[in-house]
């Protein structure tokens, strides 16, 4: 199950298409990815640039193309996580009584605490869909909305 996930990087500033394919990941290899990455370093050089992206660390499942990501914003001295999940939403148009069709959907929680991130990644890698639903749903929304 391990070679189904593949990381990338977006550094603080970078374009929003831009990012740096790292190649595939474990659990444990993302977790210390993303305790040592330089979070504070990266949310400066974005709020310099100020049309780039914050620093993001997302990780795709290759079966499922569902992408779990973790980004930084705010200030060096003062900051938190955003965590997204990027899937498929199929819905109906026309008030529900229209054909149905699939969209890309985003949705980004707020979060400060890392151990709930952990437990989140740890679910996504173990392809534990409902388990991750039900550790985002006790999050704050911030985007739900389609994916651009």
């Amino acid at each position: 199950m391990e070679n189904n996930f593949i990381y990338d990087i977006q550094r603080g500033g970078y374009a929003f298409d831009q990012s740096d394919e790292m190649g595939n990941i474990n659990f444990h290899e993302f977790i210390a990815v993303i305790n040592k990455f330089p979070w504070v370093e990266e949310i400066e050089k974005a709020n310099k640039a100020k049309n780039g992206v914050s620093p993001t660390v997302g990780v795709t499942d290759k079966i499922t193309n569902i992408v779990l990501w973790l980004s930084a914003s705010g200030e060096a001295n003062q900051y938190g996580y955003l965590l997204g999940i990027v899937y498929d939403k199929t819905e109906r148009s026309f008030f529900g009584f229209g054909k149905e069709r699939t969209k890309r959907w985003v949705t980004v929680y707020l979060t400060e605490d890392m151990k709930v991130i952990e437990k989140a990644y740890e679910m996504f890698f173990k392809q534990n869909y409902s388990e991750l639903s039900l550790i985002l749903v006790n999050l704050e929304v911030f985007i739900d909305a389609e994916s651009p």
